[in-house]
């Protein structure tokens, strides 16, 4: 780290806005050794000055807070209206997305947030790697954090790094400890940043949702045969005295309630995508992608999604998965029946 400063240091002495960015969060962080607050300031809005997208972000973001010290500190809308009132108007949609009701007549984006506001939950299902849908949901987020309070529930953060994401998000640790502890997926930065850190310093809740992947493999190993046995021959993994105790903290209760008919025809009829690298379960269901990417058994030329249906080993981890959300959600929900949840999930 110290030779990434300096050489850092050295491109930002010639007027370099992405170095004199890069400078400025390492002295602020204090990697090298070195740690100058003021000095990182002076970079960020030199960078800014010179059209850094990202410098010019913190530097509001610093006077935004330097605000607060003076007027003290207001509720999370009103922060949340701060960043609200910067966005473009985009409602009438465009090229790039468009807005529909479920009877497939056309609506607004304005139409949306009304009816979003006016929720319990609002569930922001997407493609993991559309980023226009990753823009928008930052969008939606800080329209309806600016309506009424909010917390964020993500898919993207297993529950056994709640305890991670609270000590970041109320400033405790850096966000380089949060990373190294919290497991991100591998888009965070590009994709799920956005949202978390509009979040924290917004002060909303930020949920992990998702099950342990290990668990979610475990669940899904035993559905192909391969996971522990029990005394019958077999892992029972839906009754809590087959887990340590230590596990259940994780999961929501057990034995799952049955699934419903619905639930099941909507698997059957229009089978969700599963990314089976997110879930841990390669290996397991290798020969079951190959339909989709081709290869000659030996896991070359994989496609990494599969369609799940009932009839796939799929199902149990998946069922596990849903319930572990929508326990997430529900238990916000308990916590402060005022609170709208916007979830993050998708495929």
């Amino acid at each position: 780290e110290a030779a990434a400063l300096s050489l850092f240091e050295a491109a930002a002495a010639d007027a370099h806005a992405g170095a004199q960015f890069m400078t400025a969060e390492l002295l602020r962080g204090g990697s090298g050794g070195a740690e100058d607050e003021a000095r990182a300031v002076r970079l960020l809005h030199a960078a800014a000055v010179r059209g850094h997208r990202m410098a010019r972000q913190e530097v509001l973001r610093l006077l935004d807070a330097d605000a607060l010290q003076q007027h003290g500190a207001p509720s999370s809308i009103e922060l949340a209206r701060v960043h609200a009132d910067r966005l473009p108007a985009l409602d009438g949609g465009g090229e790039h997305f468009g807005v529909y009701r479920g009877d497939g007549t056309a609506a607004t984006l304005g139409e949306l947030l009304d009816a979003a506001a006016r929720s319990d939950v609002v569930v922001l299902g997407e493609v993991h790697d559309d980023p226009v849908g990753h823009a928008l949901e930052a969008y939606v987020l800080a329209k309806l954090a600016a309506r009424r309070p909010v917390a964020l529930s993500l898919e993207m953060f297993d529950a056994d790094v709640q305890p991670v994401v609270d000590d970041y998000c109320c400033g405790l640790v850096s966000e380089r400890d949060f990373l190294l502890d919290a497991r991100p997926w591998d888009n965070y930065a590009t994709d799920y940043r956005p949202l978390v850190e509009f979040a924290r310093q917004c002060g909303l809740r930020v949920l992990a949702a998702n099950a342990p992947r290990r668990y979610v493999s475990a669940v899904g190993r035993a559905a192909a045969g391969a996971g522990p046995a029990d005394d019958d021959g077999g892992w029972a993994w839906w009754r809590p005295d087959s887990w340590p105790a230590a596990a259940l903290q994780w999961l929501p209760p057990l034995p799952l309630p049955p699934l419903s008919d619905d639930y099941m025809e909507h698997l059957r009829s229009d089978p969700a995508v599963v990314r089976t690298d997110q879930m841990g379960l390669d290996d397991e269901f290798a020969a079951a992608n190959h339909g989709g990417g081709g290869g000659d058994g030996d896991g070359e030329g994989r496609c990494p999604f599969i369609g799940l249906r009932a009839s796939d080993g799929l199902l149990q981890p998946m069922r596990l998965w849903d319930a572990s959300m929508a326990h997430a959600i529900a238990g916000a929900l308990a916590d402060d029946p005022g609170r709208l949840v916007v979830h993050v999930c998708g495929s």
